[in-house]
């Protein structure tokens, strides 16, 4: 949005005024601000980020820190070491070209004389001048001030504790860089101008070649390795207490000797930054144009663009500048920049605000009238909502309005209620897609309900693709509905009508699915309607036959265990022949017993009365107690079981004892239809979304037609009567994995000749 002023309308000394209090308040607040230490510390700010962008540099070869380190201590002692130390290491660095000692020597030692007469042998030697906590000058002792050039070591911090400029002059004295400097150039008289520079760093701390005092000392390094080049001596160790914070710092600080060697190089170098905060103030006066010029013409999101573009082509100039070590504050014009933007922005909304209750006073008219169009008597429960308080003076307007608007939401939620009510009450689950988009245009609370609760918990409310894709995955063929939907039609010229089959929570649920065209010519609409019907009652009457059937095995279990009891008893009394009939009575009656737990079983699991309870569990510790329990069975045929297990398989949730059961009925079945001598094979082989179980036997295989029939209760395959069994084993097995979201299928194995039974677990199975 923009003020109501836009281009080619004639100003009005309002809008002129606006402009030029924006750029007045701009001002004045920036004035303000310079009686703190606000722009300062901006300015440090800018500077940190520019050194950070522009990285490290390389420093100069020509300085070289000899660091007073660990080591070195350890070795000479605390400091300050004896000055014969000192006078040796000056002998070390005889060819050097300036030799600057950033260690304070203030009072006389008896070891005074040796180290002059090395100050007098040696190159030109520069020491360093300080002052206390008292702010008294520590200069060195009387014996070297004749021999030596003095140089302050003192540098400014900024607000943040950072090191930043180094004063040139000091206490009538150069500072120890620029010392070492002109004794270098032969120029020690000199004395330079009070002034102070930026010292522009070059990296983190230790970017100088460093070398260890100690192994200086000790001649690891040739006295021709200082030939022409600056040496600084100074602490390294941070136990010495000399360290400083700088843009660069990162693990440690910056030893105080490094800090002075950054200062020579600039000199050396010329690379001094060089601040020109006049530029900045001169772009934050350019920034200044935009509220008089440009915000007042243009939508908000054009001028939050203008506004991001000025300021990083503020920010570009400035990093490009800074390589040429020139320092431009970049957020100095920014803050000037988000500032006048500030004020802007609350103009504009007065501006607006002042436009929207214009606005309101004509949408509260026009409201008003709708509500007595809709509502020629509106109900008594239309009482708008009233304060206890009368509200103030200034309000009263605002108040009518929100009264107006309490009808008027009323009035919609009735007529809302009212047709939520038809689709609801009187119709079934309903839901409505535009069919080119698949997006939902329309639902009933019914059909949110069903989905969120029953099909699909958890789930938003699903796309057209991802509806009939739901519908595939669920659907159960038979006789009175169509077959699977197998992609979503392009044209539905009939209904499409697909029972869905869900058990979520352990709750199973049928539902009857129908698929509607639905065209409005006159709109230009397109759309596909659903409906859900319940059949699950429907589906339960039809499994009642079933019921009655295993009320009646049922009934059987309790004489059958009396039978299998005495006969038991009997094969242990009896000999001969007499044993034999016995025996077969105890087997047959044994066979008949585990046939009505298998159908007991499977009418729990169809009828949903049995609860599976899942947790977490180790599928190798299944794979082997279903392999103990077919152990004996195996070594009676002499059947050879060959186990290829991984040594490791993601834990997977479900119900652990019927996932035993499961596998021992497979395995079971594969002992049973292999021949003696046989060879049966388990293997188990993980995937990336679930685990497979590979049961293969050396049996006579299963018949193509036969690959589905059999996992059907009382169906067996073909030439599979002349074993034992009753068909209720696979019919089980599919239904306990059914209910784990698993699987069965069996196909012909290569390896043995027989039957390759796949069971498929997902690892997620809740």
């Amino acid at each position: 949005m923009s003020y109501p002023l836009h281009l080619g309308r004639k100003l009005t000394i309002q809008a002129v005024y606006q402009r030029l209090l924006c750029v007045v308040l701009t001002v004045l607040v920036c004035l303000l601000f310079l009686q703190t230490g606000f722009y300062p510390w901006l300015s440090d700010l800018g500077l940190n980020i520019l050194f950070k962008v522009r990285g490290a540099r390389e420093t100069s070869q020509s300085i070289v820190i000899v660091g007073i380190d660990e080591a070195s201590l350890r070795k000479h002692g605390p400091m300050p070491f004896q000055r014969r130390i000192h006078a040796a290491l000056l002998h070390q660095l005889r060819y050097a070209k300036v030799v600057g000692f950033d260690v304070l020597f203030a009072y006389p030692t008896p070891d005074d004389g040796l180290f002059v007469e090395a100050i007098k042998k040696g190159p030109p030697v520069v020491m360093a001048v300080a002052r206390d906590y008292q702010k008294n000058v520590i200069r060195p002792a009387v014996s070297f001030q004749e021999v030596v050039t003095l140089g302050h070591i003192e540098t400014l911090l900024g607000a943040d504790g950072i090191v930043r400029r180094v004063p040139y002059q000091r206490y009538d004295l150069p500072a120890f860089s620029l010392a070492m400097y002109l004794a270098g150039q032969g120029q020690q008289e000199e004395v330079p101008e009070a002034t102070n520079r930026y010292i522009n760093f070059y990296g983190p701390e230790f970017s100088f070649l460093y070398l260890s005092y100690d192994d200086v000392l000790n001649g690891e390094y040739p006295p021709d390795f200082f030939k022409d080049r600056y040496v600084f001596v100074g602490s390294k160790a941070v136990a010495l207490g000399d360290v400083h914070i700088s843009p660069f710092s990162r693990d440690y600080p910056v030893p105080g000797v490094e800090i002075q060697a950054t200062i020579l190089n600039n000199i050396l170098e010329n690379q001094h930054i060089r601040p020109f905060p006049q530029i900045a103030w001169g772009l934050g006066a350019l920034c200044l144009i935009l509220p008089l010029l440009i915000w007042y013409r243009v939508a908000e999101a054009y001028n939050l663009l203008v506004n991001i573009v000025t300021a990083s082509c503020i920010a570009v100039f400035s990093t490009i500048l800074f390589f040429s070590n020139v320092f431009i504050s970049p957020f100095l014009p920014i803050f000037v920049l988000a500032l006048a933007y500030s004020f802007h922005l609350i103009f504009w909304w007065l501006s607006n605000t002042i436009e929207l209750i214009r606005q309101l006073k004509v949408l509260d008219l026009q409201l008003v009238k709708n509500v007595n169009t809709v509502f020629k008597a509106p109900p008594a429960s239309f009482a708008s909502v009233r304060k206890k308080q009368k509200p103030p003076r200034l309000l009263e307007g605002f108040d009518r309005h929100l009264s107006h608007l309490h009808s008027g939401i009323q009035t919609l939620s009735l007529q809302e209620n009212f047709i939520n009510h038809l689709l609801s009450k009187e119709t079934p689950p309903l839901i409505l897609w535009q069919k080119d988009q698949g997006t939902v245009v329309l639902v009933n609370s019914r059909f949110t309900r069903l989905w969120r609760d029953c099909l699909a918990p958890g789930k938003e409310l699903p796309s057209l693709e991802a509806f009939y894709r739901f519908v595939n995955e669920k659907y159960v063929a038979d006789d009175t509905t169509s077959s699977k939907i197998l992609a979503m039609p392009v044209l539905l010229e009939k209904d499409q009508t697909v029972d869905i089959f869900t058990a979520e929570s352990g709750k199973k649920c049928y539902h009857r699915v129908v698929v509607h065209r639905v065209v409005d010519d006159l709109h230009g609409f397109e759309g596909v309607l659903a409906s859900l019907t319940d059949v699950t009652e429907i589906r339960e009457l039809e499994r009642l036959k079933g019921e009655i059937m295993n009320v009646v095995s049922h009934e059987l279990k309790l004489p059958l265990t009396t039978i299998m009891g005495f006969s038991e008893m009997l094969t242990e009394s009896l000999e001969g022949s007499e044993k034999t009939f016995a025996t077969a009575i105890f087997d047959q009656s044994n066979r008949l017993a585990k046939m009505i737990e298998d159908f007991l079983n499977i009418a729990r699991m169809e009828s949903g009365k049995y609860v599976i309870r899942k947790y977490p569990f180790d599928l190798l510790s299944v794979v082997h107690d279903a392999a103990t329990g077919v152990m004996h069975a195996a070594a009676k045929k002499n059947i050879d079981i060959v186990y290829d297990l991984p040594r490791k398989v993601s834990p997977l949730l479900g119900d652990e004892s019927l996932l035993v059961q499961v596998i021992l009925n497979v395995m079971d079945n594969a002992i049973k239809f292999s021949p003696a001598g046989g060879t049966v094979v388990v293997r188990v082989k993980e995937q990336e979304k679930q685990v497979l179980i590979l049961v293969e036997d050396s049996g006579s295989g299963v018949a193509q037609e036969d690959t589905t029939k059999i996992f059907e209760k009382f169906q067996r395959g073909t030439g599979q009567h002349l074993e034992a069994g009753f068909g209720l084993g696979l019919n089980f097995v599919s239904n306990v994995l059914e209910n784990h979201l698993g699987s069965i299928s069996v196909e012909d194995s290569s390896e043995l000749g027989g039957a390759k039974f796949i069971i498929t677990l997902p690892k997620k199975t809740v």
